[in-house]
């Protein structure tokens, strides 16, 4: 994983960094816009500036989250999350 500065990780929150099938992974690319396959088969969260997640979220393999991102949603929330997203 790739934690930005002054980014809050809320108590037992939970990070992927494998699939369950052992494949390769897809992330999004900011340069395409859109998702793409990785050559990875290990990859964790890629997290923005301050961002912050609440208790309990969980994050899937290869999730990227913008800056100043606040997470708080129930289950699992999308592999991208734009920046200044809330909830």
């Amino acid at each position: 994983s790739v934690i930005g500065e002054w980014c809050n990780l809320g108590a037992d929150t939970n990070c992927s960094n494998l699939k369950n099938n052992y494949g390769n992974v897809k992330t999004f690319s900011y340069l395409s816009e859109g998702m793409e396959q990785t050559e990875l088969m290990f990859m964790g969260v890629s997290m923005g500036d301050h961002s912050k997640t609440s208790i309990n979220t969980m994050l899937n393999t290869a999730t990227v989250i913008g800056v100043c991102a606040n997470i708080f949603t129930s289950g699992f929330p999308p592999k991208y999350v734009p920046n200044f997203s809330w909830g």
